[in-house]
């Protein structure tokens, strides 16, 4: 199955301006992903590309953080604590100040398409 995903840029008069507005994805099959139900505080999987890609472990700040660091980043998208990393070579989505891979976000608030957050149930 070969996942797509769709970066929608909405309201802004130059690309070099503009924040990724929408995340979100969906297989080629025509099934939908579901967004996991999240809630602040609660722990969580951080994956890449694919849910099963998990790269970090977090916890979630805002499940529906429409705007990020004064970034409108629109729907699919939640903020998360990275508190431990598992693969620190990972290129984040969005990147933060001048950090462009997760290993450089420890203890950052970041923002993370919803689709590939999940609970963790390790903890």
């Amino acid at each position: 199955m070969i996942l797509l995903k769709e970066i929608v840029m909405r309201g802004y008069g130059s690309t070099q301006a503009s924040p990724l507005a929408s995340v979100s994805c969906s297989f080629m099959e025509g099934n939908s992903c579901t967004p996991p139900v999240l809630a602040e505080g609660m722990t969580c999987l951080i994956a890449c590309v694919t849910p099963n890609n998990v790269v970090a472990h977090g916890r979630v700040v805002n499940p529906v953080a429409h705007i990020v660091h004064t970034l409108s980043m629109g729907n699919g998208t939640c903020t998360v604590i990275v508190d431990h990393v598992i693969d620190g070579s990972t290129s984040l989505i969005f990147s933060i100040d001048d950090k462009i891979i997760i290993g450089e976000v420890l203890r950052y608030v970041i923002p993370w398409p919803t689709w590939l957050i999940s609970h963790d149930n390790q903890v």
